[in-house]
């Protein structure tokens, strides 16, 4: 893997995560291929899986609901570059503004480099389990 790709691709999850918090629908949206598509499990009582198409509806939701104070991290990112495509395996951490963790979980990523761009083709998050209080 060249380091130009694994910079690219954390430049990704930066922009990704930043665009997520703002609620900008455009510039998540952006992070995916034209048929790229984000999965969770774990939070929701049932697996969530948003097509293309609903992309910037879904952050705008998400937006919403969290009244705009969460906050994203990815670390201790795996890349695995095979030409122009790649998967990725990185951990999640959530938390708000109120400083409490809000998720935590892994995320399983394809990627493809598209007009020398790397996109997100799946991000799916597996959330962990909240712990009883």
């Amino acid at each position: 893997m060249a380091a130009t790709d694994h910079e690219q691709i954390r430049a990704l999850l930066a922009r990704y995560n930043f665009a997520l918090d703002a609620g900008d629908a455009a510039a998540w949206a952006g992070c995916f291929t034209a048929d790229g598509a984000f999965e969770s499990t774990g939070v929701e009582s049932e697996p969530v899986r948003v097509e293309a198409g609903d992309l910037g509806a879904f952050v705008v939701r998400q937006h919403e609901i969290n009244q705009g104070r969460g906050r994203h991290w990815t670390n201790n990112e795996l890349i695995e570059v095979d030409g122009d495509t790649a998967s990725m395996r990185c951990y999640q951490l959530a938390v708000t503004t109120a400083r409490r963790i809000a998720s935590i979980g892994t995320y399983h990523d394809r990627l493809r480099k598209v007009d020398g761009r790397w996109l997100f083709t799946l991000r799916h998050v597996d959330v962990d389990p909240r712990p009883a209080d």
